[in-house]
């Protein structure tokens, strides 16, 4: 793997150097010193680049921004490829997390701690680093990468320590903690935000046709302006507050609606009052008791994007066993937390009406680009 690494890097540089070549011979013709129109293209073309980089990875973050704990859940089955990418991203942000809580089923312990146990040397450290703890746990399906660690912030009393909920099986920009925390910052402490999510239907039925997609989903890295939304997916991160979920922020509601008990119904998945569908679905779950308690919810803008490395999907199987189908579980959580969508009117329109302010093309060209080459390098 290291050879044919080293070899597409000098594959890239003897391009590289080849078209510089066909550039300077370009800007040298006809007997002319100064450089033509293609070669001033192409220097303008590695500023934007130099400026791009220099933004990513050189611009250190303020010392006065919090630095979050981040949590997700895990299986056995991602142990080998999919887990050790995401952890790795997330050791190396700009502004390092205060923990990382991986949550695991606790009956895949021991064939868990096997499989770390056969990891390379440099991936098996990454699991004792001091800020990285395994938690094995019940499994609460998906909603078990912000439960338990929810939970214990609240028994703690850490209502106001910023919390990233994100998946296992994405490669992190190395600025997406630093950017959530501004993000959340900006907005007066008082909002979620994330960098992937959509506007629930009206008629509370989940998805839209492919045509309509890109109407419906939308990604922090190509926005301009922050974009409310009904649901932010944990699959690209979302920044919350352990208070978003023990207080009410509604203004028609009385006072003693601001100090419910520490923990919520809502937090667990086989309470009776929730629908049997709750144990497999977690962002509309999730979101839905953010609206219930009026905590508006935000895509921000965010300087560059997270790349999905997924290879194993344990969720598909758990609903087949239990003869669901996600569409079906969605819709019955989407018509669950009704009352809480209709208070809020932040409906999706249909046809591309109500879109946010996209970035300029170029911008997200450079987004793109850097994307490509952290893909190629598993960075």
């Amino acid at each position: 793997m290291l050879s044919s690494s080293r070899s597409r890097k000098d594959r890239g540089s003897r391009s590289g150097s080849g078209l510089l070549a066909r550039v300077a011979a370009v800007s040298t013709s006809n007997g002319s010193a100064q450089p033509t129109v293609s070669a001033r293209v192409w220097y303008i073309f590695l500023g934007l680049c130099f400026v791009a980089v220099l933004r990513q990875y050189a611009l250190q973050p303020s010392a006065s921004l919090e630095s979050p704990v981040v949590t997700l859940a895990s299986t056995k089955y991602r142990v080998s490829h999919e887990l050790p990418g995401a952890l790795r991203s997330l050791l190396h942000q700009s502004l390092p997390p205060r923990q990382i809580l991986i949550h695991v089923p606790v009956d895949d312990q021991e064939a868990f701690n096997s499989a770390v146990s056969a990891l390379p040397s440099p991936l098996r450290r990454m699991f004792d680093h001091p800020n990285v703890a395994v938690r094995f746990t019940p499994d609460l399906g998906p909603a078990t990468k912000l439960i338990p660690a929810l939970s214990a912030m609240l028994d703690a009393r850490e209502y106001a320590t910023p919390l990233v909920v994100l998946d296992d099986d994405h490669l992190y920009h190395p600025r997406l903690l630093e950017s959530l925390v501004r993000a959340h910052n900006a907005a007066g402490r008082t909002a979620a935000v994330g960098t992937r999510g959509w506007r629930v239907r009206q008629d509370l039925r989940w998805g839209v046709v492919s045509d309509e997609y890109d109407y419906h989903v939308h990604l922090g890295w190509f926005l301009a302006k922050p974009y409310q939304v009904g649901v932010l997916t944990a699959n690209d991160a979302y920044l919350v507050l352990p208070s978003f979920f023990r207080a009410s922020a509604c203004a028609d509601q009385g006072e003693e609606a601001h100090e419910p008990p520490a923990r919520p119904a809502v937090l667990d998945p086989s309470d009776s009052g929730n629908p049997e569908a709750a144990h497999l679905v977690d962002d509309i779950w999730i979101n839905g008791q953010l609206a219930r308690n009026c905590v508006p919810r935000y895509i921000v803008p965010v300087p560059g994007a997270n790349i999905d490395i997924t290879r194993t999907h344990v969720l598909e199987s758990h609903m087949r066993n239990d003869g669901i189908s996600r569409a079906r579980a969605n819709d019955v959580m989407l018509r669950f937390f009704k009352d809480a969508w209709e208070r809020e009117g932040i409906w999706y329109e249909f046809g591309g009406k109500g879109q946010p302010s996209k970035k300029f093309l170029l911008s997200q060209w450079l987004v793109t680009w850097e994307k490509g080459w952290r893909w190629l390098w598993g960075r």
